[in-house]
């Protein structure tokens, strides 16, 4: 198979779970592509393929035996041939992560076998359920690229890494929380305000305040930068927003508050409320300023919600935001 046809395995979003399901991260690492392709040929004896997701320019490299076997990048959005020469030979940084030959070849297999893990997100699945019934029927030309057979359905190769990067996101959440001793179930990522949003629901019946603690640690541990919705054991919806929340922590921290913790819950489509639980009464300073700023850094940082309200929670009082 030509490096075109392999390197389907990063849009394909079945292929992509059996590949990304079993890569283990080694190291953040600057590397050009001729240095993966020999550091693969000296993992080839034990049975191991190199992975490498670079981050100037976005996307996945898979190296196998000394050489690049798939390749697909978002900047600019192009797979195969025509993403190697966009890279080139220059420097890249990125993570490097191991992954076994035969969870490739389990990647290939699934490709081809036109099986759907995901079932919705509207534009962009509906694409890749159509492309993937078009390799059962073996009606995909070889010399078809990706790029043409995107464009054919008027989908944004963006938008098919967003959907990659947010399930490898969701696999990698569970697990940390799963060696937390959490019992976890991972969902489909939901489209809100046209990005996707990590789902994982917690069974075990665990105080708010620890198990959003818990998830803002694994949150930090993974990197997280896309908001995550949490569903607690009685079905209740919260949603964190991992970048947002470590710059307030950073603001409350300068001020004489105590926060408990802090989550947002979705009212409607359109509008949202961000609470925050305090464990003291505040006395020093004008809570009336103080959800404005918090208003102001919530425009600023441009939640998926139109409207997004403050709430604040002190032992003795609730704050709201002004109709």
């Amino acid at each position: 198979m030509d490096l075109a046809t392999t390197s389907r395995i990063f849009i394909d979003v079945a292929s992509r779970l059996a590949l990304l399901h079993h890569a283990k991260r080694v190291e953040r690492v600057t590397l050009t592509v001729s240095e993966l392709e020999r550091l693969s040929a000296e993992k080839s004896k034990e049975g191991l393929c190199l992975m490498f997701k670079p981050h100037t320019v976005g996307g996945y490299i898979l190296a196998c035996d000394g050489k690049v076997v798939a390749i697909a990048i978002r900047e600019p959005p192009r797979v195969g041939n025509k993403a190697l020469e966009a890279v080139d030979d220059n420097p890249l940084p990125g993570d490097l992560y191991v992954v076994s030959k035969e969870a490739f070849v389990d990647a290939l297999n699934k490709m081809f076998a036109g099986k759907r893990v995901v079932e919705k997100a509207a534009q962009v699945l509906s694409a890749l359920n159509e492309i993937a019934q078009k390799v059962l029927e073996a009606r995909l030309e070889k010399e078809t690229s990706v790029e043409e057979l995107a464009q054919g359905f008027d989908v944004k190769e963006l938008e098919i890494f967003d959907l990659i990067d947010t399930v490898t996101l969701t696999d990698e959440i569970a697990y940390y929380l799963d060696k937390m001793g959490y019992t976890v179930e991972t969902s489909t990522p939901e489209e809100l305000g046209g990005h996707y949003v990590v789902v994982i629901k917690v069974h075990d019946d665990v105080p708010l305040e620890k198990l959003i603690k818990d998830l803002m640690e694994v949150a930090e541990k993974c990197d997280a930068k896309s908001l995550i919705k949490l569903i607690d054991s009685k079905g209740n919806e919260y949603y964190f927003d991992p970048t947002f929340f470590k710059s307030i922590t950073k603001l409350l921290s300068r001020l004489p508050i105590e926060l408990r913790y802090m989550y947002i819950k979705a009212v409607s489509p359109e509008e949202a409320e961000f609470n925050l639980v305090f464990s003291s009464d505040v006395t020093t300073i004008s809570m009336g300023k103080f959800i404005g700023l918090l208003e102001k850094l919530i425009k600023k940082r441009r939640l998926p919600w139109k409207k997004v309200k403050v709430v604040i929670y002190t032992p003795t009082n609730i704050y709201r935001s002004p109709d």
